[in-house]
């Protein structure tokens, strides 16, 4: 697999209200757009991110039968982190918005009560770290399972430790196992497998704090977690669409 930069991996600068159109995805391709929240000093690189401080969405394009149509998928994904607002939704009869995001005034102060670790500030901004990213070093080598509570009461918990729940990291379970999935969700939630009723969510500890957050504190329905489609909590849309519109910090 390899990586094809859009627009030749050129940053472009956008002011309050400007736009800018890319060109479609090869079909059945997928990717990712960020979005940057201080001023990278490099504006292109065609292998890597240009700048740590940043938030992202995720898209995929493929045909939808029996009628050969474009279709779009698209989520919002602070499974790794969260650092700004963002809606996305497509042009489309049936196609729904997903988004997370409060006035940009209040986000800024939002994100003061992010329950992991803050980092990479910038000005009243900062990208406040998911579960997974928390509980490990910043190059993925060595876990702090052991040493940080929050990410040691999953292993006295559940036996396992606690990147692995929060990242959903099981390379031996196969996707086709999806009761072991719901229970891993299950674990992120504070709940029993299967449980499909919010009003259960992150009242028992041990839980996810970081997906409590984003789920009740910030009020959103987008991926927290890896597994967090399972009992839909995720905001993954699929729809008949050539178009998709994603906006950021929108007031």
């Amino acid at each position: 697999m390899g990586t094809v930069p859009i627009d030749d991996g050129l940053v472009r600068r956008l002011g309050p209200g400007e736009q800018w159109q890319y060109a479609a995805v090869p079909e059945h391709g997928g990717g990712r757009i960020y979005a940057y929240y201080k001023e990278p000093e490099s504006k292109q690189n065609r292998t890597r991110l240009v700048s740590d401080f940043n938030q992202f969405v995720e898209m995929t394009v493929d045909r939808h039968q029996p009628s050969g149509a474009f279709a779009q998928n698209y989520n919002i994904s602070y499974v790794d982190y969260v650092s700004l607002p963002v809606s996305m939704k497509a042009m489309g009869q049936g196609c729904a918005e997903t988004r997370c995001g409060t006035r940009f005034a209040d986000w800024k102060q939002a994100l003061g009560a992010c329950p992991t670790e803050l980092r990479n500030q910038h000005g009243e901004l900062a990208t406040c770290m998911a579960s997974y990213n928390y509980c490990i070093t910043p190059d993925g080598a060595v876990t702090y399972d052991s040493t940080k509570p929050y990410c040691r009461k999953m292993q006295d918990a559940h036996g396992h430790p606690g990147s692995a729940i929060y990242g959903g990291t099981f390379p031996d379970r196969p996707a086709t196992d999806v009761a072991f999935w719901d229970t891993v969700a299950a674990w992120n939630r504070g709940t029993f497998p299967g449980d499909a009723t919010q009003a259960n969510y992150y009242k028992t500890e041990p839980f996810n704090h970081y997906a409590a957050w984003i789920h009740q504190g910030l009020g959103c329905d987008v991926y927290a977690f890896s597994t967090d489609d399972h009992q839909d909590k995720a905001g993954f849309v699929r729809c008949v669409s050539d178009r998709l519109d994603v906006v950021w910090c929108d007031d």
